[in-house]
């Protein structure tokens, strides 16, 4: 009977960290996050809005900039890497975005509090995806490089290949 319970307790816990770690962004606005950062430090959420600042630097290893809008608040988002052809091209799309005066929705993880000293308020979104019209972004590595056909499975054997 002992032995029964360990193992049903070992199961749940194992789906809880498996749910935690593969669940879905929780959506929520700007707002949410700029008024009530706490509630949402470390998680992975989604939001949308409209570009108000676009910017790029860097050669091999990039640095983007984003700067999103809704109803007057503002976050700050950003992602580096070496992933130079993904973070371009999701800064062209930005800029079009920008332009067209249209909403992105992009993802990531909220980091508050001496992570990085970036902005005034110190509330930051480090961006997992972008996503514009038709076009969904992982931002954080090319797909077609690194993955096998299984879901996140690294492939670096056959890179650059």
């Amino acid at each position: 009977m002992k032995k029964i319970l360990v193992n049903i307790i070992f199961v749940f816990a194992v789906a809880t960290i498996v749910g935690c770690v593969y669940a879905p962004p929780m959506k929520v606005t700007v707002s949410d996050l700029v008024d009530m950062p706490s509630l949402y430090r470390n998680k992975k959420v989604e939001i949308s809005g409209y570009v108000v600042r676009n910017e790029y630097s860097g050669d091999r290893f990039v640095n983007w900039q984003l700067i999103i809008e809704e109803n007057g608040k503002r976050i700050y988002c950003y992602e580096n890497g070496y992933n130079t052809t993904v973070i371009a091209k999701c800064v062209h799309l930005a800029e079009e975005a920008k332009v067209n005066n249209e909403k992105i929705i992009v993802t990531g993880q909220l980091r508050e509090g001496g992570y990085r000293d970036v902005t005034s308020d110190d509330t930051i979104l480090e961006l997992k995806t972008f996503e514009y019209n038709d076009h969904k972004i992982d931002t954080d590595y090319e797909r077609d490089k690194w993955l096998h056909p299984a879901h996140d499975t690294y492939d670096l054997h056959s890179y650059g290949h």
